[in-house]
């Protein structure tokens, strides 16, 4: 399995899913997490594909699988193009992809944040019974 990891590691507000990656490659050993640039990919990898990435307005680690539910905010140019109007784009090019993000308060402080991921995806595998 890999998650892909957005976020800004040198922003504040963006920078939470890079400061837990170490924590999470220790729990999670059998996870490959690959921090990428959005605006660096032109394509969706394996079905489902996983993200973790920075949210506003969400109150605690969110698991989201409707992208519908992620917003694409209307852009003046390309320097405003993000995740959720590559989602929007992807969406409409590859109609069966499944998303799984999982969403990280802008707000929230790493050791909150890590914390709650790891029960997110400890409950994810035990509700699948894989790891």
């Amino acid at each position: 399995m890999h998650i892909y990891v957005f976020g800004n590691p040198d922003l504040q507000d963006d920078s939470v899913p890079h400061k837990i990656l170490p924590e999470l490659k220790k729990m999670f050993p059998h996870i490959t997490f690959i921090p990428t640039d959005p605006n660096e990919l032109g394509f969706a990898p394996k079905n489902p594909w996983w993200i973790m990435d920075t949210v506003r307005g969400i109150e605690r680690v969110t698991l989201f699988t409707d992208p519908s539910r992620i917003c694409a905010m209307r852009r003046v140019s390309v320097h405003d193009y993000d995740l959720g109007m590559h989602l929007a784009l992807l969406a409409k090019v590859h109609e069966k992809l499944e998303i799984r993000i999982i969403g990280i308060p802008q707000s929230m402080s790493a050791s909150r944040a890590v914390k709650e991921v790891i029960q997110l995806l400890s409950e994810f595998f035990e509700a699948r019974h894989y790891k």
